[in-house]
């Protein structure tokens, strides 16, 4: 049963983990927590799942999933997580703006102050108004456009108090010269894209296999998890703590009994060792009872005393006037007549 369990464990934790890698490479994190938010865009053009949710330069959350919307094609919902500590007002816009002229894009989300309470902050899973900003306007805030455009019209020579002309074949040398640049660094990237595909279908088909071994294993997954809770259930209904007493209540009896037995086993040596001296003892035949056990002689005078001693009762039995002379009235006994075959006579 603790095997199952063990296994068990380890295949949930496998699981997980791979669940958890999964939502990872999608810019989710399940280990936080967070907040889920949508937005309705027309144009959804280089963003992608796990692309950057940001405030103010800093990342606060990743893109979830983008749907096209089965009523209007023309509106395509982005969901996306933002972290719980950042605390949304209902009147944030979450812009959609270019990360540079190579860059891809993300979702910026914009608001003047911060939400006071609960009725005023954006609530989880609702509706975020959402924009999509053009190149120029991602590159260049809508507060410097002014001044960038005074600058311009300065050097060409347009300003009201402008005593300067520009120079128009420098300025295409410029142009020229940042172009032939532009067209170096391009063909860079594209290079770099060309070296980089194979790693990228590479790393999209491992994907795609996790995902497929996990949608496949749906039915095992929900087995494990099901024999899981009845195995914590049986667990949480099993008294452990009087089967733990009972277990130290047996162990003490044995350490008990083993301690009784160690010192019977030490009796026991004792009297061996006694023993061992009387069997060393009797096996010495320069004492009283080796001598009486080894030396034949007793044998055979004790043997001899029992045969005298059977004839002396034969006899006496057989001859009792030998042994008895009782007279009666002063009357003289008559002489004892020694009879033929006397069993003594032999000896």
């Amino acid at each position: 049963m603790k095997k199952e369990i063990i296994i068990g464990l380890v295949t949930i934790v496998t699981i997980a983990a791979s669940i958890w890698g999964y939502k990872y490479l999608l810019g989710s994190n399940i280990l936080k927590n967070n907040y889920s938010f949508y937005t309705i865009f027309s144009d959804v053009k280089d963003i992608e799942v796990a692309s950057e949710v940001l405030v103010n330069g800093y990342k606060v959350g990743t893109v979830t999933d983008i749907t096209l919307t089965p009523d209007n094609v023309n509106q395509i919902r982005v969901d996306f997580e933002v972290s719980s500590e950042i605390k949304l007002p209902k009147t944030t816009k979450a812009v959609v703006k270019n990360d540079g002229v190579m860059g891809g894009r993300f979702i910026d989300l914009e608001f003047d102050r911060m939400c006071k309470g609960v009725g005023d902050c954006a609530e989880d899973g609702s509706l975020i108004q959402g924009v999509v900003m053009g190149l120029l306007g991602s590159l260049v805030d809508v507060s410097e456009f002014g001044e960038y455009t005074g600058v311009i019209t300065d050097q060409m020579g347009m300003g009201a108090d402008s005593t300067s002309a520009i120079n128009p074949s420098k300025t295409f040398e410029s142009l020229d010269a940042a172009i032939a640049n532009l067209e170096i660094i391009t063909a860079q990237v594209g290079t770099l894209i060309e070296r980089s595909n194979a790693s990228l279908e590479a790393s999209f088909k491992n994907l795609a296999a996790i995902t497929g071994n996990v949608a496949s294993n749906d039915d095992k997954i929900n087995t494990i998890i099901a024999n899981l809770e009845r195995t914590s259930a049986q667990i949480a209904n099993l008294n452990l703590g009087a089967t733990v007493s009972k277990t130290n209540a047996t162990v003490d009896a044995t350490q008990q009994t083993i301690s009784e037995l160690t010192g019977t086993i030490a009796e026991a040596k004792t009297s061996i060792a006694k023993l061992q001296g009387v069997i060393d003892g009797v096996n010495d035949q320069s004492g009283t009872l080796g001598k009486l056990i080894h030396d034949n002689s007793l044998y055979t005078n004790l043997d001899q005393t029992s045969n005298q001693l059977n004839l002396l009762l034969q006899d006496l039995r057989l001859n009792p006037k030998r042994y008895v002379n009782v007279s009666v009235f002063g009357k003289k006994d008559k002489e004892y007549v020694l009879p033929e075959n006397d069993p003594a006579s032999g000896n």
